[in-house]
């Protein structure tokens, strides 16, 4: 395995916002923890593939709607990851 300093951001970035969610979170009772980090994962990968996507499309001109969402292929923008999970 090899350490990739891109990977140890969005994994240092993705436990700061829990944290920052869990702080938040905890001065209102009627969210769960859970939900909250739940939604930022998920608001974090949307907006890290949105923000791939408005920046390279060149690449994906000819792309299927699988190729489009095809996260797994590689293709997250770091901005739109931290704009996604802090929305």
């Amino acid at each position: 395995m090899t350490f990739s300093l891109y990977g140890f951001i969005l994994g240092a970035s993705f436990v700061l916002g829990l944290w920052n969610v869990q702080r938040l979170l905890s001065q209102d009772k009627r969210v769960s923890w859970d939900v909250g980090a739940l939604l930022m994962f998920l608001f974090g990968i949307v907006g890290a593939r949105l923000y791939h996507l408005a920046t390279d499309w060149h690449l994906y001109t000819q792309a299927t709607l699988i190729e489009l969402v095809a996260v797994w292929n590689g293709g997250l923008g770091l901005i739109g990851g931290l704009l996604g999970g802090f929305i």
